[in-house]
Order: structure tokens, then C-alpha cells, then sequence
């Protein structure tokens, strides 16, 4: 009997062995995948932001294929001014219309002269200067 439980222990740990390298390679199969989709997207997220800097939704200091993640949405100078008068206000609340904080206060900081940014905390607002 000991000789039939060395064979079935061998043939388990060949199988074992056959099932990790099929393992490792559907692994690496998937991670090449992954690693060409992510390129695809990059190369899809360059051309929208370029076709937005186009139709002035971007402000033309984002940068196309910019690795780091956006917290809203990007506009333009132009395309802020349009929302405050939209909203018929002379102040907008950066979160609630899921704007990118990060950006509105670059615009802010270059456009001094007729934005500022108020507000409390979590929640900013970019208020017009009359």
C-alpha cells in the first residue's frame, strides 16, 4: 500500500506543479492585457482632452495623458464665466457642480484680477469680483 500513496503523491505534486505554471501563465497573460488596455486608455483620455481644449471646455494648461486623477470636471476661464451666468450668481459652489478644485484655484490664482475663492473646508466656492 505504501507504494500505491508514494505514487498518488507524486502524481498530485506533478499536478499541482502543471497547475501553478498554467497559473503563472494565465497571470502574466492578464497582466499584458491590462498593461495594453491601460495604453489604450491613455491614448483615448490624450485625444478627448485634446478635442475638449479644442472646443475651450479644458483650459489649455491641462495636460493630455496626465497620469494624475482628476477630482472633477475641467473648464476653461471662458467656460466659468459662462456658468456664473447660467446660474445667475456670483458665486458657485466648486463641489457641488464636481468641478476640480485643484484646478479652479490655478484659474483663480491667474485670473486674480476678477476671481476669488472662498468657502469653508470641503467646500469651496469661487465667488466673482465685481
Amino acid at each position: 500500500m505504501s507504494d500505491y500513496t508514494a505514487l498518488i503523491a507524486k502524481q498530485k505534486q506533478q499536478l499541482e506543479e502543471q497547475l501553478a505554471k498554467l497559473n503563472g501563465a494565465n497571470l502574466s497573460a492578464l497582466e499584458e492585457k491590462k498593461a495594453k488596455l491601460l495604453k489604450e486608455v491613455e491614448a483615448i483620455d490624450a485625444e478627448i482632452v485634446g478635442k475638449l481644449k479644442d472646443l475651450g471646455i479644458v483650459s489649455s494648461s491641462a495636460k493630455a495623458g496626465s497620469k494624475s486623477k482628476s477630482q472633477g470636471i475641467q473648464v476653461s476661464f471662458n467656460r466659468l464665466m459662462e456658468l456664473f451666468k447660467e446660474h445667475k450668481t456670483e458665486e458657485l459652489n466648486v463641489r457641488s457642480l464636481k468641478l476640480d478644485t485643484k484646478q479652479i484655484k490655478a484659474l483663480v490664482a491667474e485670473h486674480s484680477d476678477k476671481l476669488a475663492l472662498g468657502g469653508k473646508g470641503a467646500w469651496p466656492v469661487v465667488k466673482l469680483k465685481k
